[in-house]
């Protein structure tokens, strides 16, 4: 009888860490999108949208990507360690005070952390606005065009674009990435 109650315990425990286990999974995945309504309503996009209108607001004087959005205002990393804190400027790509086309690179999702910096990625529509806090100069962009293209297609990439323009470019779907969402942008106005 006492052997009969250790298996007892020993299923609960392991039917009982399936759950969690099983929980975790599909919550987690759910959890950027709490986060980013409690944003919204705590007047967080307010505040980007204001420091794309008044770039004196901008407190950090480091290159920053604003996009109210999305909810982010990070600043940019030169290197690709610098995905797990924000955005990493691809560096054979252009820069806004050089024209062409700037991409700037950024996770969506990962267990690790779930709401990376591009979560939001797929919510940018035509006309939206994307500030780029450049060596001191704020560059703003308006989006022009969404697309999910195949992993290898580098097309998107290109330095060389006839206008000035932005790509952020990053794996789609979120939790899968087998593909990759690049929306575009050019130039509305300049420093």
């Amino acid at each position: 009888m006492l052997e009969t109650d250790k298996y007892t315990y020993i299923n609960r425990g392991l039917v009982t860490l399936i759950v969690v286990v099983c929980l975790y999974l599909v919550l987690v995945p759910l959890a950027p999108r709490f986060s980013f309504w409690m944003d919204r309503y705590s007047g967080q996009a307010d505040k980007l949208e204001r420091s794309l209108r008044n770039p004196k607001l901008i407190t950090n004087k480091d290159n920053q990507l604003i996009v109210p959005r999305m909810m982010v205002g990070l600043p940019i990393g030169q290197d690709r360690h610098d995905l797990d804190d924000g955005v990493w400027h691809l560096n054979t790509s252009s820069t806004p005070d050089k024209g062409g086309n700037t991409v700037f690179v950024g996770q969506r999702f990962s267990y690790a952390k779930p709401h990376g910096s591009f979560y939001f990625l797929d919510q940018l529509r035509e006309g939206d606005e994307i500030g780029v806090y450049w060596k001191d100069k704020l560059y703003l962009y308006r989006v022009t065009a969404s697309r999910t293209v195949d992993a290898k297609d580098s097309a998107v990439l290109d330095k060389k674009t006839d206008k000035p323009s932005i790509t952020l470019y990053s794996g789609s779907p979120a939790w899968h990435q087998s593909k990759r969402l690049a929306v575009t942008g050019q130039l509305a106005s300049t420093p």
